[in-house]
């Protein structure tokens, strides 16, 4: 997968669905991360990958808590046929200092296993999301293909299985992401 990942869409007219041609998402650079715990760039398994979902999370987000292990069950279901799921940090408040070994213990402890990257001042994260107009959840969620092309967008910020009528639409969000993730690569 290129190091370049197409983001940042200029309406919301693509969130909570399938984009067919990248539509009008411009590209921003993985090296706008502040970086990767345990790697010094990304790790061959993303770059590699038919396809990367990309999910923003915080230390203080229950809706994290919740989503992280719900995505780890996508890599578990669909690692095989070629996703890897990547869970980039970014500390709330923006710039806050925290430890790379802190970080990982959370994400581990919340019950996501997949590669963390960090975006200390959440400076892709605005570029890929925040940037483009009107968004309040931090915890966006994006699919991508394998030449990095955004196929499907969860705008956050909770998505997992549930059968709580509480949780609907967290239900549905995750349904359709298992459903994007699924036709993409073919599952």
């Amino acid at each position: 997968m290129p190091l370049l990942l197409a983001a940042a869409c200029t309406t919301g007219e693509l969130e909570g669905a399938a984009v067919e041609d990248g539509g009008a998402w411009q590209r921003v650079e993985l090296e706008r991360l502040s970086g990767w715990v345990e790697s010094a760039g990304p790790p061959e398994r993303v770059t590699g990958a038919r396809a990367v979902l990309l999910r923003w999370w915080t230390d203080t987000c229950s809706y994290c808590e919740r989503s992280l292990p719900a995505l780890d069950s996508l890599a578990q279901e669909f690692g095989d046929d070629g996703l890897v799921v990547v869970g980039i940090y970014h500390p709330k408040p923006r710039a806050r200092a925290f430890a790379e070994a802190e970080v990982l213990g959370i994400a581990r402890g919340y019950g996501f296993n997949g590669p963390v990257a960090l975006d200390a001042n959440w400076s892709l994260l605005e570029e890929a999301w925040l940037g483009s107009g009107g968004r309040k959840a931090t915890s966006v969620s994006l699919l991508l293909d394998s030449e990095g092309r955004v196929r499907h967008v969860h705008p956050g910020p909770e998505l997992h299985p549930s059968r709580d009528p509480v949780h609907a639409e967290c239900a549905q969000g995750f349904e359709a992401m298992e459903r994007a993730v699924a036709e993409l690569l073919g599952a």
